[in-house]
């Protein structure tokens, strides 16, 4: 909502008030004269109806309350404002409006906020879906465990093409003829700026890939525009290392690995194309927040990356957070499990989260949470199969 609404103005949040704490729902509400508890108006002839709703993630139950009636209010002052044009049928063109930044000054070829989130709870349910596999270590002749693997791709010689040309014209192609020849479905994928300027991509995959077959076809899809014959040209030879792929079998925390390896900006600090300037007597000096600062001695820099940061399959993209009702049963598990592990539940403003993995369900109690999760995951993937989810 915007100030611009007055209905917004001066309105308080307040808790019902209950026997419980972990029971008591949520109410953004202002003072009214109501005789109705739970549905009233708010200026403008709002309708207001809040009922509690449930979000289940792989490492985390998020309980909130949320307005059930649409919002009638009209917005069109607003979108006018903001350059829309009203047509004549009484729809808003919004085609019209003016944005004086294009997409990479928005991001500045930086992760925001939203997008770590969105990545990190990609990389969980990824990790979720992804089933134990074991593997020959030809080295040692034994077998090892694992469940995801983690591939970078990298140029065979100096980038001479824009990052959109190199992502469309090179690295959809390569994801496309691993989804065709390896059946994958479940993908992450980022896209960095190396110390030498050039574009590679870091690719998280649940599927066992030979080193060499990934090497052949990446290779044979970079020289679609000259990569590995400009390497030729200067190394005498056509079999460029570009890619490197292991699994990630010795590392605890895997969810917590990758987040914070695919959620970084780069290892030294980002220079900004369209900000960036350079000074006579020190180092050049760059945008952060607000203000220009100067970098650390002996700083790398890293130029941005233009256009999409990260992309994940379409698969994965569906999944996002099951979204249910809260019924009575359900509150009294949740209840029953924050009274036990009271350090697992953070009481918000707004929601109450219970950091639990999905794995951890049943022996924690939320039996019923878990058929919600895996029914959801069975609604997306398992349509009409009688699958196993692996909980």
């Amino acid at each position: 909502m915007t100030s611009e609404n007055p209905f917004w103005e001066d309105e308080i949040f307040q808790e019902l008030p209950s026997g419980n704490a972990l029971l008591s729902p949520l109410v953004y509400r202002k003072p009214h004269s109501s005789e109705n508890k739970n549905a009233y108006n708010v200026g403008s002839k709002r309708q207001y109806n809040f009922e509690e709703f449930l979000s289940i993630t792989p490492n985390k139950v998020v309980r909130y309350s949320k307005n059930t009636l649409p919002d009638t209010t009209d917005y069109t002052p607003y979108w006018i404002a903001k350059g829309a044009t009203l047509l004549p049928d009484g729809t808003l063109d919004k085609s019209t409006m003016i944005s004086t930044l294009t997409e990479d000054q928005r991001s500045h070829g930086l992760m925001s906020i939203k997008a770590n989130a969105r990545m990190n709870l990609a990389i969980d349910w990824l990790l979720l879906l992804s089933k134990e596999k074991q593997s020959l270590n030809h080295s040692t002749g034994t077998f090892y465990k694992w469940k995801a693997n983690f591939v970078t791709v990298t140029l065979a010689s100096k980038q001479i093409h824009s990052d959109q040309t190199i992502k469309t014209k090179l690295f959809q192609p390569f994801l496309d003829d691993l989804r065709k020849k390896y059946k994958l479905k479940n993908y992450i994928w980022r896209a960095e700026s190396q110390y030498n300027g050039n574009i590679h991509f870091h690719l998280v995959t649940d599927k066992f890939i030979p080193w060499l077959e990934l090497q052949t076809l990446w290779n044979y899809t970079q020289n679609k525009l000259g990569y590995v014959d400009r390497f030729a040209k200067k190394w005498k030879h056509s079999k460029p290392n570009g890619t490197d792929i292991h699994s990630l079998k010795n590392i605890k925390n895997i969810g917590a690995y990758l987040s914070k390896y695919c959620s970084k900006n780069a290892k030294g600090v980002t220079v900004m194309s369209s900000q960036a300037r350079s000074c006579k007597n020190g180092p050049p000096i760059f945008l952060l927040s607000t203000k220009w600062n100067y970098p650390k001695p002996k700083a790398k820099f890293y130029r941005q990356i233009h256009g999409r940061l990260w992309g994940l399959s379409q698969q994965l993209s569906k999944l996002k957070s099951a979204r249910y009702k809260l019924s009575d049963s359900v509150a009294l598990e949740l209840n029953t499990f924050g009274n036990r592990q009271p350090a697992q539940v953070f009481i918000q403003k707004y929601c109450t989260s219970y950091r639990v993995k999905c794995q951890n369900f049943i022996q924690s109690g939320l039996t019923q949470v878990r058929e919600l999760l895996a029914k959801f995951v069975r609604s997306i993937i398992y349509t009409g199969v009688q699958e196993v989810i692996p909980l």
